[in-house]
């Protein structure tokens, strides 16, 4: 009885001891998925904010640059409607339009690519977060699990430390009774294997509980695993995003350089194109300026050129009378000669021998005298005749000048009428770039008149110089 005694209680003390090494291995094995399962969900948390940095750096670079996008679209707009104005003078501003229209479409399809992969990676985010969320489920169930097995172990060890206090009564009471009636030791060893027997039952209970903790474990380091090997895959996907970004970062920049440089440039296209407004419009001021000079000027000549026609066509008539009292003087003097021709023929009836002398000296006189007419006469036929030709001459080239001047005169007159739709089309360009330039408020100022606007520019430009 003695050895079986001393064999139960070895038996017992081992089984105490067995189970105590097991509850201290289960205890620090909680402890250490616990432990583990914090360092996840603090690398989950980590690589959350990470991400949402990255998020947040995105969204702003993404407002600035549709912020920088609508400027360059008003800019461009601008630039069209100037390029509409002065399609002569802007040529190759409209080739350089065309192209930067081309380069940002291309930036702009390169921008929805670039959109739609962010949108990609929101989409990835957010199945990640529904993950992570499965994840952490999972994780508070088996913590709750875990908690369980450690509070059923725990009721388990106050049973069985109750249980060794029990056995040690009985082994007390064994020792202290010794031999008595076996009728006293029936229900004591009745006891004893009911006792046993229990024991028994909580061993298994504890294997069934070990097998399900070993279980716990090895679904808990396949989680880890898992869990770990996909936290792997999605940094390394998040470092291929980040890198991609950065990139896209860098094309964006550029893009912005290349974005403010063409704007540098159209400035200095503005300036040079106010610049050349300013000084078409001077132009035009010197041009009216000298036209008004040229007008009076041939207003001038032409008074003059006409006293000079009407002078010479009374000049021409007098020659023409004088011409026409010459020619009666010599039908005078032929009538007159007739006569003195028929008082000779009646002389020389009368007297031939006395008036032969007479006759002789007359005929002599009549000679001098016709020859002198004759002579006279052609001298100032000569005299007319060169005169008649200059005063052609002279009206050949008078009508010659007149000519050209009316020639000069409507050629003036394009060009003015030229410069004047220029002036028109800049004071337009003007008044649009000012109305532009104010914005809302140039509807207020819609009813002033256009020469009041214009004079207040051209004003303000004359200040500036």
């Amino acid at each position: 009885m003695d050895r079986t005694q001393s064999d139960q209680s070895s038996k017992e003390t081992s089984h105490s001891q067995n189970d105590e090494s097991l509850l201290q291995f289960d205890a620090e094995t909680v402890k250490l998925l616990v432990m583990r399962g914090d360092e996840l969900f603090e690398c989950l948390t980590v690589s959350e904010e990470r991400y949402g940095a990255l998020e947040e750096r995105y969204g702003a670079l993404e407002e600035e640059m549709e912020a920088k996008e609508a400027r360059h679209k008003q800019q461009l707009d601008e630039n069209l409607v100037t390029i509409n104005l002065l399609k002569r003078r802007e040529e190759e501003l409209l080739q350089s339009q065309e192209k930067s229209t081309k380069d940002l479409a291309e930036k702009q399809q390169s921008w929805e690519s670039g959109k739609q992969g962010m949108k990609y990676v929101v989409d990835e985010k957010n199945y990640q977060a529904a993950r992570n969320h499965t994840l952490e489920t999972e994780k508070r169930k088996m913590e709750c699990k875990v908690k369980g097995v450690m509070k059923h172990n725990s009721q388990q060890t106050f049973r069985i430390h109750s249980l060794e206090k029990e056995v040690q009564k009985l082994v007390l009471q064994l020792e202290k009774q010794g031999e008595k009636n076996s009728e006293d030791q029936q229900p004591m060893e009745a006891k004893l294997k009911q006792v046993e027997k229990e024991n028994e039952d909580l061993a298994k209970k504890n294997t069934s509980w070990e097998t399900d903790v070993k279980q716990l474990k090895d679904q808990m380091r396949e989680k880890e695993e898992k869990f770990s090997k996909d936290l792997a895959e999605e940094q390394l996907s998040w470092e291929s995003e980040k890198h991609q970004l950065e990139g896209e970062r860098r094309e964006m920049e550029k893009t912005l350089k290349q974005v403010e440089e063409s704007k540098k440039k159209l400035a200095e296209e503005n300036r040079s194109l106010e610049l050349d407004v300013t000084l078409n419009v001077l132009l035009v001021k010197q041009f009216e300026k000298d036209m008004e000079v040229q007008q009076e000027e041939f207003s001038k000549r032409h008074q003059s050129w006409e006293t000079k026609a009407s002078s010479m066509e009374t000049e021409i008539k007098e020659v023409t009378q004088e011409k026409e009292d010459l020619a009666q003087t010599l039908q005078s003097q032929a009538t007159e000669f007739k006569d003195i021709q028929a008082q000779l023929h009646q002389a020389e009836d009368e007297n031939n021998m006395s008036w032969e002398t007479r006759v002789h000296q007359l005929e002599k006189e009549m000679k001098e005298q016709k020859e002198k007419c004759s002579k006279d006469l052609s001298q100032k036929h000569q005299s007319w005749e060169t005169t008649v030709h200059l005063m052609e001459t002279q009206l050949k080239e008078a009508k010659e000048e007149r000519d050209n001047l009316a020639q000069t005169r409507l050629s003036w007159e394009t060009k003015e009428k030229k410069m004047g739709e220029e002036k028109t089309l800049l004071e337009d360009l003007c008044l649009h770039r000012k109305n532009k330039s104010r914005g809302f408020f140039a509807r207020r100022r819609a009813t002033e008149e256009r020469d009041v606007v214009l004079q207040k520019m051209l004003h303000k430009m004359e200040e500036r110089r």
